[in-house]
């Protein structure tokens, strides 16, 4: 299991493809009646790469099969005790921040504008058509007012991080595991954690970079939302 663990991380080297058998794989494993107790050793594994924010959704998404495997009494017992144990949701917060400066520098980045030279529009029509041949919606160009060339950015399909994963993709990964230990645990959300999430939605709630809907209302988990 450790193998497979070490292959899934990011900046192990290996294709994709190897990486996804690798986590199917080690999910199986880990929520086999015989592997009961690596359940949460490995579940602290996965909190402890969300608090480092390295390879995030792969630790989101195998911390969320590893809680599923648990019985109901059980899986609730288990969050409250990660939670207890490393303040689970204020780690989840801090990385949800970090990223969200991460997505917010990528859009930058990607966002450029250069001085306009001879053969622009043709080099930009070649590109376009490429582009469209390939499938690609992440980027578009235009020339601004100054002849300066513009790259317009789809902030929904852009890659952010090691594992290429578009953004959208990864605000919903982190927001639907929250969702997820709030459903299936008593924990609440206090006024000093509701403020630390506000700075990353607007009213009512979305993205400050794609704009994307939160799937619930953060208020609701306040004492006296539950």
């Amino acid at each position: 299991m450790e193998l497979l663990w070490k292959i899934i991380q990011d900046g192990s080297g290996v294709v994709p493809t190897v990486s996804e058998k690798a986590f199917t794989q080690l999910c199986t494993l880990l929520t086999h009646n015989d592997c009961q107790l690596q359940r949460e050793p490995y579940l602290e594994k996965c909190i402890d790469k969300l608090s480092a924010g390295e390879s995030v959704p792969q630790s989101l998404n195998l911390a969320q099969r590893i809680l599923n495997s648990f019985q109901v009494k059980r899986r609730k017992k288990v969050i409250e005790q990660l939670d207890q144990k490393f303040k689970l949701v204020d780690v989840f917060l801090k990385e949800l921040a970090t990223y969200k400066r991460a997505a917010q520098k990528a859009v930058q980045q990607a966002t450029t504008q250069q001085p306009a030279v001879a053969g622009d529009a043709e080099k930009k029509d070649k590109k376009k058509l490429k582009r469209r041949k390939d499938g690609d919606t992440t980027s578009s160009e235009s020339s601004g007012s100054d002849g300066r060339r513009v790259v317009t950015v789809d902030v929904n399909t852009l890659p952010v991080g090691k594992t290429k994963i578009p953004h959208l993709e990864h605000i919903k990964l982190r927001l639907e595991f929250l969702e997820y230990i709030l459903t299936n645990s008593a924990i609440i959300f206090s006024p000093a954690t509701v403020r630390a999430f506000t700075p990353f939605c607007f009213n009512p709630g979305s993205c400050v970079v794609c704009h994307y809907s939160l799937p619930f209302n953060p208020y609701r988990w306040t004492l006296y939302g539950k």
